[in-house]
């Protein structure tokens, strides 16, 4: 009865907030650049797919100009009934190598077997998420939706501590059920999962705590479900920590020319989960309520993509009106006859934050509101494949001076000289501060996921060289050089790789 009445009272809020959209009232969000890290996880996620598809691989980085970039070696071995990895990375300015990923997978009359450094996401991530979080982007919107049963090993790049211990997955009674018994930093962690498969459904629950100094800290349990249907899907998640409630749900049609969904979540005060994050705008998980819906609608060879995300926490700690806000994109893509593909973005973010306010020589705290606009247009040309890419930032606060930021990126078609791959770019950027700073993708080497920020005024120029010696085995080789006029910086940047599959 007590969630019955919660996600009542919060339907009732998300209708309110609708009308006062409608009505044209100020609406608050808190800024958020795109989510880096989260693209970062899913590209890694697809690149450990393509690797194990063979029998074993092999890479060796250095950067020899960084003084902060690790240096970088991993290896993977996959002989069938057992598989074997470990990574390795070393600061420019130490010595000494550190083993900071190892992993051991083996089968043994059905049951599974894994060992070391693990990944387990399942659900939405209530107590179990993606370590980076979701993210909502033009190119894969729905992917806020998806629902992960993945318990698996984790090789991938180091960010933040991970899991580090032994899960067995075993089938029984047409089930899939894991256990697992592991530490991140000073906690200990153990979860047992239970898993129904049907053609159409996937029901599962979770049971899981958190050990510190012999003591429990925390403990969570959930039940998560997806139904799919050639026509869509209903997932979702309920998880309780005996205090606090949590939800997310997730509505997804499609046909051939059109695709949309509704996304709802409700973060409660103090809500945290056992590992990672599931998907959330404000306060990584916690105090916060939102509803979301996405449309993908196709018109011949034009797409039409959007979203609106309505979003509020639930409460401010620091005694302000809680933090209330919209963020909307439009994207049109479209051919242009004979010469390639043209698209058009524009994605708005607003929200009230807290800014140092001066009158009479007095300097006083105020909550203000904060716009932040942002234009996109891309052009793909057919053949060869040039794509020039154009950004411009407004950032309005309200108690301040306007800034603006704009960048244009310019991506050659990659040349083919025998075994030799070539591919350079151009950025020219220019931004008022740190706060109008500007992304981009670079092109890195594999493995290398780029997204470089830019902010200043200054240029950069890079180039990627891949050379295979053999079919399965290359050397690549990226350079960039950035030059910046506000503060004279001129910078290079060097990386070498050799990488082998088997």
């Amino acid at each position: 009865m007590q969630f019955y009445n919660r996600f009542c009272h919060s339907v009732i809020w998300i209708l309110t907030c609708i009308l006062v959209q409608l009505s044209g009232q100020d609406v608050d969000i808190q800024i958020d650049p795109e989510e880096i890290n989260s693209v970062q996880s899913q590209m890694e996620n697809q690149e450990v797919s393509e690797i194990e598809k063979y029998a074993g691989h092999f890479r060796l980085r250095i950067n020899p100009e960084a003084d902060s970039d690790r240096w970088h070696h991993r290896g993977w071995v996959d002989r069938g009934q057992w598989q074997l990895g470990y990574r390795l990375d070393k600061y420019a300015e130490s010595e000494n190598w550190e083993i900071t990923r190892y992993a051991f997978n083996t089968t043994i009359n059905s049951i599974q077997i894994n060992i070391g450094h693990l990944r387990q996401e399942l659900g939405q991530g209530l107590v179990f998420g993606n370590s980076f979080g979701k993210t909502k982007s033009s190119s894969q919107p729905f992917s806020v939706f998806s629902s992960q049963q993945k318990i698996s090993y984790s090789l991938g790049a180091v960010i933040e501590s991970p899991m580090i211990g032994l899960s067995v997955t075993a089938p029984f009674f047409n089930m899939s059920h894991t256990g697992i018994v592991s530490s991140c930093g000073n906690e200990k962690i153990f979860s047992y999962t239970s898993i129904k498969n049907t053609p159409n459904t996937k029901v599962g629950i979770v049971a899981s705590g958190k050990v510190n100094d012999g003591s429990l800290v925390k403990k969570s349990s959930s039940v998560f479900f997806i139904m799919d249907s050639p026509s869509g899907s209903l997932s979702g998640e309920y998880a309780h920590d005996g205090q606090h409630g949590s939800t997310v749900l997730n509505f997804y049609q499609k046909n051939s020319n059109l695709r949309w969904g509704v996304h709802y979540r409700y973060y409660p005060i103090g809500w945290s989960q056992i590992f990672g994050e599931p998907y959330s705008v404000l306060h990584g998980g916690s105090n916060e309520t939102s509803l979301m819906g996405i449309i993908r609608y196709r018109y011949r060879e034009t797409i039409f993509t959007s979203w609106l995300e309505l979003f509020r926490e639930l409460e401010n700690e620091n005694g302000y009106p809680v933090d209330r806000g919209r963020d909307w994109m439009i994207r049109i893509g479209t051919p242009v006859v004979a010469s390639g593909t043209l698209s058009f973005q524009v994605r708005e973010k607003e929200h009230r934050t807290v800014q140092d306010f001066i009158m009479n020589g007095l300097v006083r705290e105020v909550q203000s509101r904060l716009t932040r606009t942002q234009v996109m247009l891309t052009w793909t040309s057919s053949s060869p494949a040039w794509k020039v890419q154009w950004q411009k930032l407004l950032l309005k606060p309200e108690i301040d001076q306007n800034e603006s930021g704009q960048l244009l990126a310019i991506y050659s078609p990659e040349i083919k000289m025998n075994n030799l791959k070539v591919k350079t770019g151009t950025m020219i950027f220019s931004s008022d501060s740190w706060n109008s700073r500007l992304y981009t993708w670079s092109p890195g080497l594999n493995g290398e996921f780029r997204f470089p920020v830019f902010y200043e005024t200054g240029i950069e120029i890079f180039s990627k060289w891949n050379y295979e010696l053999t079919t399965q085995t290359n050397v690549s080789f990226r350079h960039s050089y950035t030059w910046k006029n506000d503060t004279n910086l001129r910078a290079n940047n060097i990386l070498f790789q050799f990488e082998s599959t088997f």
